[in-house]
Order: structure tokens, then sequence, then C-alpha cells
């Protein structure tokens, strides 16, 4: 195949919550294009569906075939592909929408992936809701004593004496915020700040 090309939904918080989309195209191990949006409100599921038919609508109009796309939802893929029933009828319509595209485009495969092999399309995903950062974080964040303990590895000094393990490479921190906001803390947004 020509095309390789790698989609992922998600909500900001909780699901029903604020949705989000990415997807981006490579062509010969590099990326073409790019996208990521954020939508209204809904499930994790209908982002997905949202993410996939964005990115076949991408494909019609610049007639690209020869493309095999992956996405990590295995209930997405699979009812695309006509493997599984659809039984949520808030899916019915994106389903339709997103089968009747994909049998459009020329030569074109679809396929399932483990999400670890899909973490460019997440964090395009996911991108629109760090846009939205508040000043406030940015402001909390100025305050964050950080040190650098191995490789990727950071702690962050909060409030009474409490320790976060932060990783920079992998964009993980061990506090509550950021287990909630699905990415987003005042001590990520710090060493962000640190080694940037």
């Amino acid at each position: 195949m020509r095309y390789k090309a790698y989609f992922d939904g998600a909500t900001r918080a909780n699901n029903p919550d604020q949705m989000a989309i990415g997807w981006y195209i490579e062509e010969s191990g590099k990326t073409i294009k790019e996208f990521s949006e954020e939508l209204g409100y809904g499930t994790n599921n209908e982002a997905e569906y949202s993410s996939l038919i964005s990115l076949l609508e991408y494909i019609i109009t610049e007639k690209l075939g020869d493309i095999i796309i992956y996405g990590d939802s295995n209930l997405i893929v699979n009812q695309v592909r006509g493997d599984w029933a659809v039984k949520s009828v808030n899916l019915q319509k994106y389903h339709k929408k997103a089968s009747k595209l994909y049998n459009v485009v020329c030569n074109c495969n679809l396929n399932w992936i483990p999400r670890e092999e899909n973490k460019k399309a997440d964090e395009l995903s996911k991108k629109p809701f760090k846009k939205a950062v508040d000043k406030g974080i940015l402001e909390r964040a100025k305050k964050v004593k950080l040190e650098h303990v191995r490789e990727n590895i950071w702690i962050a000094h909060g409030s009474k004496n409490v320790l976060y393990a932060i990783d920079s490479k992998a964009k993980v921190c061990s506090c509550m915020a950021w287990k909630q906001s699905r990415g987003i803390c005042k001590h990520l947004v710090a060493l962000e700040t640190e080694l940037s």
C-alpha cells in the first residue's frame, strides 16, 4: 500500500464529554498530513467514529487510494468492516456515514492496532484539549519545583511534601489532576516549560 493513515478520538475527561479527533497520513514513512479538531459533546465511540469519518472525507477529497487505515478502537474497526453489528442506537448514524465513505475509497483496508502503536493519533486527538489549558494552570505551574531524577523521570514537589513522578517521554504524571484531565496538570505544564 502506498499510504498509511492512523486515527483516534477522545473525550476531555469523562465519557460522555467534550470530544476531539486526530488523524494523520504517511507516505513512505513520512507524515504528509495531520489533523486535529475539537468537536461538540459526545461519547468516546462517537469521537472515534468522527475521526474516521473526517479522515475518510479527506482521503476522498484528495483522491488518495491504495491506503491502509489503522485505528485502536476494536469496536469501530469491526463495525465498519461489517464484522460486528451496531447495537448502539446513537452510533448507527456514525456507522452509516463511515461505512458509506469507506466503500467509496479505492483499494482501502481498515485494521485494528493496539493503543501503543497509535500514540501519534492519540496525541493529535488530545491536542485541542491541551490548547485550551487555562491561564490558571500556567500560573500554578510557575510555582512547581522540579527535580530531575534520571533519564526521563522527574519529581514534582507538591504542597504538604507530596511528591509526584513525571515521565517526560510518555508525558505522564502520577497526580490525580493528570488522571482526571487525561494529560493536563500543573506538574506536566511546568516540566514542558522547563524543557522548552
